[in-house]
């Protein structure tokens, strides 16, 4: 007979949550990639028939319900995850990428010319400044 109750530690319930919430999170940017977004240096384009498409959400849906059942069945509860936490990341992120960026740093890559230095470092410096401006909203 298979067990119909289990009594897990909490260390182990929110071990499952985090892996599970994870999960949740990687089926919605697969979700993304089944339609057609354009941004500046990135396009996804959908390359799947109808039929692909819809069985892929069918069996994604059918996932969510397997991990919404997990959820209830062990009494697992929702992450609160607030907006600014996710935002505050980002930001750090952004940072990262864009000093990583500065002329000074992408020479490892070769030769960077005085003239380009001159264009591209403004405006990188002016992207850093307007991040950390969303991170000071953050703040308040």
């Amino acid at each position: 007979m298979q067990q119909t109750e289990f009594k897990l530690e909490e260390p182990l319930k929110r071990g499952i949550t985090s892996a599970l919430g994870y999960v949740e999170e990687l089926l919605s940017t697969i979700g993304f990639a089944l339609s057609n977004t354009k941004g500046i240096f990135v396009e996804v384009t959908n390359n799947f028939n109808n039929a692909n498409i819809l069985q892929i959400e069918n069996i994604i849906k059918d996932m969510l319900q397997s991990i919404k059942e997990i959820k209830e069945k062990l009494h697992l509860e929702k992450q609160e995850i607030k907006g600014s936490n996710i935002i505050s990341s980002r930001c750090g992120a952004i940072w990262e990428t864009l000093c990583d960026i500065e002329s000074k740093k992408l020479k490892k890559y070769g030769q960077v010319d005085k003239n380009f230095s001159e264009y591209f470092d403004p405006i990188i410096k002016k992207l850093l400044d307007q991040n950390e401006k969303i991170f000071n909203i953050l703040k308040h």
